[in-house]
């Protein structure tokens, strides 16, 4: 059965989060997109008319899956739970590697093209509201998690590269648990289910002003 048009290109998508994920912008070739697409190079510039779209649109998709999936664990949540369970749902996305490596991607290619900058700025919007929204958290809160969040990203080409990569990868796992307060979705307690949240330490304190004394003057 022949595919449609709009399967074509969704396939074309796919193939190109899977290639610049890997290899950024400018390290991806057409070509690359086009075979894991089963389709001709040329074919890409139907859907497309450029590389630089190509990848916007791919990075678009990436934005949108990452939303979907944050909303989604989070459904029917409130507060730390489902903060926690929306980290869960990012720590299988990064085993999976290709929408949090096209994130990271996307972010590296907006540091020389205006364009792409500008599509960053407002996939990064989104993900905030999904994720604000979603969690019903305030503004520091969703800072941490999207902070925890990138610098798993980061860790995970070191991952491939070195044991001690996905010791860090692990550690950045449980040190943003560990600022979460207990609660349902948290491990349980010794010897039993999991416990009534008792962590009543503040997770975000606003800097205080400082002064310095007067100095004595100079003899100099």
């Amino acid at each position: 059965m022949r595919m449609t048009t709009e399967l074509r290109r969704a396939s074309v998508l796919r193939s190109a989060v899977r290639e610049f994920s890997g290899g950024g912008f400018h390290g991806t070739s057409t070509v690359a997109i086009a075979r894991g697409a089963k389709v001709s190079q040329s074919y890409l510039f139907r859907f497309f008319p450029s590389k630089k779209a190509i990848f916007l649109a791919a990075s678009a998709q990436c934005v949108d899956q990452i939303a979907d999936s944050l909303r989604a664990a989070a459904r029917g949540l409130a507060g730390d739970t489902a903060m926690r369970a929306m980290w869960r749902a990012w720590e299988a996305m990064v085993e999976d590697r290709a929408l949090p490596m096209m994130l990271a991607q996307t972010c590296a290619a907006a540091a020389g093209d205006p364009d792409i900058a500008r599509h960053a700025a407002g996939g990064w919007d989104r993900l905030w509201v999904a994720a604000a929204e979603a969690s019903g958290m305030p503004e520091p809160d969703v800072a941490r998690f999207f902070a925890h969040a990138m610098l798993g990203v980061f860790l995970v080409p070191v991952d491939v590269a070195a044991d001690h990569g996905r010791h860090a990868l692990s550690g950045t796992s449980a040190d943003f648990r560990h600022s979460l307060p207990p609660g349902p979705c948290g491990p349980p307690g010794p010897g039993g289910p999991p416990t009534t949240p008792t962590d009543t330490r503040p997770r975000y304190q606003e800097p205080q002003e400082q002064t310095c004394p007067p100095s004595a003057p100079r003899s100099d």
